[in-house]
């Protein structure tokens, strides 16, 4: 459902802050 999405979108942009970082 849209929170599972919610979770999934978090995940990816710690992701992104990490490589950025």
């Amino acid at each position: 459902g849209k929170l599972n999405l919610q979770v999934e979108i978090d995940s990816l942009r710690s992701k992104i802050i990490e490589e950025e970082l």
